[in-house]
């Protein structure tokens, strides 16, 4: 959607920066979330603005100008004392996209969900193949996805540390009040004028079919490199509770 132009902005409204931006992950929850967020009074999006803009989808072969930019501002309309985003889950994982993103926005904040890896590869892998890519792009492109430490790294070095809240899916599903409220103050925003009682959405456990007939050995390699990895993310991320992840932490 880079030459896309922007809808209008309604009258008596104003375009400019995000003040937020959600950049992951693929499958984890994002939508439902970024809905809640939505049921707060002063966040706003104007008609025919979609949840994931997929802006910098397209520059992974071009530069940034300030056309472009501006551009990007458009899409984020709001009305006197409100505020506007986005939230694109492939974002954190596209390596262009947190350099120009940090380029565009440095001012917005930003909002990074993450879940279980196994659960989400199982998850990714199901929805890829719906997509219709083959067994063996869905296999790679779900596990890349869930590696998770190298992609915060690269946000963590081009984005101010106190301009980015990690939740992580677990904790948002089993405790929804606590993390709207936390997400909604490091937002700027009264957690109490939220429209009613947040929407909870459970859990969901369910293995796979696709993610049940991968050879042994090849979950087995999942289930190692993901243990790894959650363990170089926890020395980037100390506060993050990696106990809540324990298909990560098991070796098969």
């Amino acid at each position: 959607m880079a030459d896309r132009l922007p809808p209008p902005c309604p009258k008596g409204w104003h375009a400019g920066p995000p003040d937020f931006v959600g950049v992951g992950v693929q499958r984890g929850g994002t939508s439902w979330w970024f809905d809640e967020l939505s049921r707060h009074p002063d966040v706003h999006r104007a008609p025919d603005v979609p949840k994931e803009v997929h802006f910098f989808d397209a520059f992974s072969d071009r530069r940034l100008t300030a056309p472009d930019i501006a551009r990007y501002h458009g899409w984020f309309a709001r009305p006197p004392g409100g505020i506007s985003g986005e939230w694109t889950p492939c974002y954190i994982y596209d390596p262009w996209t947190v350099p120009a993103l940090a380029a565009a926005a440095p001012a917005a904040r930003v909002l990074l969900l993450l879940r279980d890896p196994v659960d989400r590869f199982h998850s990714a892998l199901e929805f890829q193949l719906r997509r219709g890519l083959s067994h063996a792009a869905a296999v790679l492109d779900a596990f890349h996805r869930g590696m998770y430490a190298e992609q915060v790294a690269r946000l963590l070095s081009h984005v101010p540390r106190d301009r980015i809240l990690i939740l992580t899916y677990e904790d948002v599903t089993t405790a929804t009040d606590a993390a709207r409220r936390r997400t909604a103050e490091f937002l700027g925003l009264d957690p109490a004028r939220f429209d009613g009682e947040p929407r909870a959405r459970r859990p969901r456990n369910r293995r796979a079919k696709a993610a049940e007939q991968l050879p042994d050995a090849l979950l087995g390699e999942v289930l190692e490199r993901y243990r790894d990895d959650v363990a170089a993310l926890v020395r980037l991320v100390p506060e993050l509770d990696a106990a809540r992840w324990p298909t990560a932490a098991t070796r098969p």
